[in-house]
């Protein structure tokens, strides 16, 4: 019986440190091992680009460790909103130890 219990508590915490938001920071200080995987981060919405009368865009976020560029699979968010995003990482180029262009594009939502 305890073994049960040990086991549930252990499923339940992995499943917790699976969902649990990267620091935007460590994911542009490691951008090539994070490059083209699945993140999740979450922040303050501080900078918006959108294109007028389609409601898509992109939009600059700050967790606190750094911001980043994400672009929303459905409508953008406004400025000062939270923001989760669950996405794939892309970068643009490298050159040396450094990384330009780094972006999340979140992915599709599952019907």
């Amino acid at each position: 019986m305890q073994r049960i219990v040990l086991l549930i508590i252990l499923l339940v915490v992995s499943a917790c440190a699976i969902t649990r938001p990267y620091h935007i920071q460590t994911i542009k200080d490691e951008a090539e091992f994070y490059n083209h995987k699945q993140v999740i981060v979450s922040g303050e919405v501080i900078q918006v680009l959108a294109l007028p009368f389609i409601e898509k865009g992109f939009c600059k976020i700050d967790d606190g460790s750094d911001d980043i560029w994400v672009k929303p699979a459905s409508q953008v968010a406004k400025h000062g909103e939270r923001l989760t995003i669950r996405g794939t990482v892309m970068t643009g180029f490298s050159i040396g130890n450094r990384t330009f262009g780094i972006i999340i594009v979140e992915d599709e939502p599952e019907e």
